[in-house]
């Protein structure tokens, strides 16, 4: 019975062993694969600032429908930039366009 025991301690060690030389070569290989560069960010429009205050300018002025086209303009150009959505609103607001 001792060498049944003996000889189930060995199996359950060389599989032990077998387990942690594939997860050290896993590693290995983990490691030499090298890291891929982030994409580029999307670029800005040129100077969005002057941009919104045209918009702003427009709409003190009352011009709700120059401002709106200006934004929708301003927005199909850079879609991710999240200002725009903003500011449509406040325009269809102000020209009670809900």
């Amino acid at each position: 019975m001792l060498e049944t025991h003996f000889h189930l301690f060995l199996r359950f060690l060389s599989m032990t062993v077998l387990v942690w030389a594939f997860s050290a070569a896993g590693l290995t290989q983990q490691a030499a694969t090298p890291d891929v560069a982030p994409a580029p960010a999307p670029q800005a429009p040129a100077n969005p600032p002057s941009q919104f205050a045209q918009v702003h300018k427009l709409m003190q002025q009352g011009k709700i429908d120059e401002a709106i086209a200006e934004l929708q303009t301003f927005e199909a150009h850079d879609p991710a930039t999240k200002g725009p959505a903003l500011e449509l609103g406040t325009a269809y607001y102000k020209k009670n366009d809900l």
